[in-house]
């Protein structure tokens, strides 16, 4: 997607066009982004599990959730 006015952070933070779409900024620009593929996917599992594990073994009061974004 490519905007007409270059945006701003806040204007980016405030964005919603009523999709599930996921934009990214980029020179003030609008950026569509694509859906996330098995790697990527593998990759946030990992990540989450092994955030998991360290605020156990430091028995810190810490949530970690996984959220998956459609």
């Amino acid at each position: 997607m490519k905007t007409s006015v270059n945006l701003t952070f806040k204007d980016y933070l405030e964005y919603d066009d009523n999709t599930n779409c996921l934009y990214e900024l980029v020179e003030g620009e609008l950026r569509l982004m694509t859906p996330a593929g098995p790697l990527h996917s593998d990759m946030i599992d990992f990540i989450f599990k092994q955030f998991d594990r360290e605020i156990e073994g430091f028995s810190l009061d810490y949530v970690v959730k996984q959220i998956l974004l459609m």
